[in-house]
């Protein structure tokens, strides 16, 4: 999920999303003071004007949160089972070359790492 403004993943840091309270669209909180003008914000993607007096009081989109944690979970989970399911002769027709059994176990390591690293990080507070 991403912010429509810079294009950025939300996440529980910096980009944490928020949500306009007219139309219920999301922006990140880094892209929240620079739309915000004169108290309100006016939503890049149905044109609604929020009133929005202070910034600090538009609430977290907690909904949007939790998916992306379930989205990395169950990345992690899945991560075991890619290896079984990557069908060699599709990758060399699609790749021009075929991907061993080497390959596919450096990748998924690769990815575990990266998965658990993102996980770190959103679960650091």
């Amino acid at each position: 999920m991403e912010c429509p403004v810079c294009l950025g993943n939300y996440n529980e840091e910096a980009r944490r999303p928020k949500i306009l309270p007219e139309c219920g669209h999301s922006l990140c909180e880094l892209c929240v003071p620079q739309l915000w003008k004169g108290g309100s914000i006016k939503c890049p993607q149905d044109n609604t004007v929020s009133l929005v007096p202070n910034i600090e009081d538009l609430k977290t989109n907690f909904a949007a949160l939790s998916l992306i944690r379930q989205n990395i979970e169950s990345n992690l989970n899945g991560a075991d089972n890619s290896n079984s399911q990557v069908d060699e002769q599709n990758n060399e027709e699609e790749f021009g070359f075929n991907i061993t059994e080497e390959d596919k176990r450096d990748y998924l390591n690769f990815r575990k790492f990266c998965i658990g690293r993102i996980k770190e990080l959103l679960e650091k507070d």
